[in-house]
């Protein structure tokens, strides 16, 4: 099925297994947030399933959310103590809060269950000696670890239940799961599968562009070869047939020819340097777009080197594209984001500075969250809570983020009881 069909599917029954395959989707296209979305209303739905909290709980260590992503593995674990890749992410998580001693013992029990678990083997000998490497170092061998566990994370779903270590589920329930699993395909080959799916389908927008391009000149070609053959198969018919003693009529109809045929050369080296002009733009469109969607991946991590890196990111969108104002938006959330959570003092003026420059009658999230990060620092309270109600398509967007916000003006106003 396609991105819209599982979308459907999920919408329609949120209690069926295809938010697996979703999941696995938005991944491919690293579409994290909305595949935290969905994570929460699977577990919703399905709150005695062990496999839609391990799901969540990795989704969440992904984003860089460790309290919540250990609350949520830690209750998979409980629904279901044999699944050892849910006790890896656990132990993931404790190694990023720097709990060395509890993820070795974590990890010890990972190999008990599946002595083959290269992901385990290596954080294990990772922890041994401490941590080892530098902070940023470590920091991305964990999240690379994370992401690579992408397709065992979400495609195993009674993983670790035959094995002893751990306690097991009725013989009763472990035989109707066995013959549940003979009937249906096993979705590992399913989620593997929809993550290749998404990036064959990226590859293949990227090579239809160029294909498109590489048309374009192939047409400029074939009709300057046509506009010459036309005029000179003119040129042809007008002195085939014409007596000898004209012969010497025929010097205007060559330099006839002549002009036709500059004038076509000249349209063909003008259609080429258009083609390397809009090629040339097409490529730096797709820079600046690779550059923006960089600093939005980093801004979700939420860490200050992160939010740095975002900062940074974004202004050099600004400075290629000055109108890009998602890229402004983005900057002056980073910036406030900063400043509110990691005293850097520079970061409110900063923000105020980008949020001056947002373009009138543009919309954007990070704009708004900036915004009224800057208004409840300055005690403007009425102006945070305008900049929060933002509608799309005539809908009202009760953002998460937003709640979070309205909340924290609340509470600055002493307001909590409403």
């Amino acid at each position: 099925m396609d991105l819209e069909q599982l979308q459907a599917a999920f919408a329609a029954d949120p209690t069926s297994e295809s938010y697996f395959e979703l999941i696995a989707r938005y991944v491919a296209l690293e579409r994290v947030v909305e595949a935290l979305v969905v994570a929460k209303k699977a577990v919703a739905a399905r709150p005695e399933d062990a496999i839609a909290a391990r799901t969540l709980g990795w989704v969440l260590l992904v984003q860089n959310k460790v309290d919540r992503a250990l609350t949520e593995l830690n209750r998979s674990l409980r629904l279901s103590p044999a699944d050892y890749e849910a006790r890896f992410l656990y132990a993931l998580g404790l190694e990023r809060q720097e709990r060395h001693g509890e993820a070795l013992t974590q990890f010890d029990f990972v190999l008990q269950a599946n002595p083959q678990h290269s992901g385990a083997k290596e954080a294990k000998e990772r922890c041994a000696d401490g941590g080892g490497k530098a902070d940023d170092e470590r920091e991305r061998v964990v999240e690379k670890t994370i992401m690579m566990a992408a397709s065992d994370i979400l495609a195993s779903r009674r993983i670790g239940e035959e094995t002893s270590q751990f306690p097991q589920r009725p013989a009763d329930s472990a035989k109707a799961d066995s013959a549940k699993a003979d009937k249906e395909p096993p979705i590992t080959d399913e989620a593997r599968a929809a993550v290749d799916e998404g990036l064959r389908a990226r590859q293949k927008r990227r090579a239809k562009a160029a294909g498109a391009q590489r048309a374009e000149v192939v047409a400029a070609r074939q009709a300057a070869r046509e506009l010459v053959g036309a005029e000179l198969a003119e040129v042809q018919a007008a002195t085939s047939d014409e007596p000898i003693e004209f012969i010497a009529e025929r010097g205007p109809l060559r330099r006839k020819a002549a002009r036709t045929i500059a004038l076509a050369l000249v349209s063909f080296g003008l259609l080429i340097g258009l083609y390397h002009q809009y090629s040339s733009w097409a490529a730096g469109e797709i820079a600046i777009q690779d550059a923006f969607k960089e600093a939005e991946t980093a801004f979700v991590r939420h860490r200050p080197g992160a939010l740095q890196r975002a900062l940074v990111g974004a202004e050099a969108v600004i400075a290629k594209r000055p109108e890009h104002y998602l890229a402004v938006g983005l900057a002056a959330h980073a910036a406030a984001r900063l400043a509110a959570e990691f005293r850097w003092q520079d970061g409110w003026t900063k923000a105020e500075e980008l949020l001056a420059r947002f373009p009138a009658g543009k919309n954007s999230i990070h704009q708004r969250a900036g915004a009224a990060l800057v208004a409840i620092h300055n005690g403007r309270f009425g102006d945070a809570f305008t900049a929060l109600e933002m509608t799309a398509l005539g809908r009202r967007l009760d953002l998460p983020l937003f709640k979070n916000l309205r909340g924290l003006a609340l509470h600055r106003q002493g307001r909590n009881a409403e």
